[in-house]
């Protein structure tokens, strides 16, 4: 499979036979990023609402197979950049505030905020043993970050005692 979006919609593809699979009404406005889940069962996606005459922010996390957003996270700054964990159980986003976040894509809760970008963040990922994160943006910085999986307040879902996700 593959995903695309624009203007607000999220299409699931065929990527064998270019046919349309599903199309999701992801966001009232522009699809900033998106990233489809190895296993295809997940699309996460960052986008825009005019809501109430104010500009809204939001990462969505969907279910592919019965096309229901699962949770969602609201911003007052934009997100450029989201990415799933190999494993699917972590979520990465890149704001244009500086900030790198880490989210359990269980219940849409932040684990960790990265700070120390100066400028927007266009770009993030994470690596396939979930230890490390990489970001870039308009600072002309590319970081890498060490999830410290030890320090963490709240223990990432099914990883037990501070246990990085599984590659």
């Amino acid at each position: 499979m593959a995903a695309t979006g624009t203007r607000g919609l999220v299409r699931l593809w065929d990527a064998e036979t270019g046919e349309p699979l599903k199309i999701f009404h992801a966001h009232r406005s522009d699809v900033f990023s998106l990233c489809l889940g190895g296993d295809g069962t997940l699309i996460l996606s960052a986008g825009m609402e005019q809501v109430y005459g104010g500009w809204h922010h939001t990462v969505r996390l969907w279910d592919t197979q019965t096309g229901t957003c699962v949770w969602e996270h609201v911003s007052d700054t934009a997100v450029h950049a989201v990415r799933l964990s190999a494993d699917g159980r972590f979520a990465l986003s890149g704001s244009w505030d500086g900030t790198v976040r880490l989210w359990d894509v269980t219940d849409g809760s932040c684990l960790h905020t990265l700070r120390g970008h100066t400028g927007e963040v266009a770009a993030a990922v994470l690596s396939a043993d979930g230890r490390f994160a990489v970001s870039g943006g308009d600072d002309r910085v590319v970081r890498l970050w060490e999830i410290d999986w030890e320090l963490d307040v709240r223990r990432p879902a099914g990883g037990g005692a501070g246990k990085p996700p599984s590659a």
